[in-house]
């Protein structure tokens, strides 16, 4: 399980704090997601939803393209398409759409199992992009 931290006086991060505080493995960017994916030794679809996923060696800072590249089979699933369509300037779901080669409806998918990873951060102006 990954979390990300918030600002310590929010009220709205203590669960997230409560689950690194618990072992959950801390996710400060997309590369971290793509690192747990592989630290699991599975393909994504069969991560497990719950439990918490600890590296048994140190972690590798990774762009997210570079990343779905570096684990075979992993480039070809939607997740992996819309976050490497993502970028630090936020951006609409029509154009990750286009640019990840995806219908609306898988994008918006991706883009919600993302945003529930720490990988992708909804902007104002329904626009996306990494957190």
């Amino acid at each position: 399980m990954l979390a990300v931290p918030g600002p310590v006086e929010r009220e709205t991060a203590r669960g997230c704090h409560d689950l690194i505080r618990r072992g959950a493995a801390l996710c400060e960017d997309a590369g971290d997601v793509i690192a747990a994916i592989d630290v699991a030794g599975a393909p994504p679809s069969r991560v497990p939803r719950h439990g918490v996923l600890r590296a048994s060696t140190p972690r590798r800072r990774t762009s997210a393209r570079a990343a779905t590249r570096a684990i075979p089979g992993l480039e070809a699933t939607p997740e992996a398409r819309v976050l490497a369509a993502l970028g630090p300037e936020p951006a609409t779901v029509d154009a990750l759409a286009r640019a990840a080669g995806l219908a609306l409806p898988e994008t918006l998918a991706a883009l919600t199992t993302l945003e529930w990873a720490g990988a992708a951060a909804a902007r104002p102006g329904q626009r996306w992009s990494v957190p």
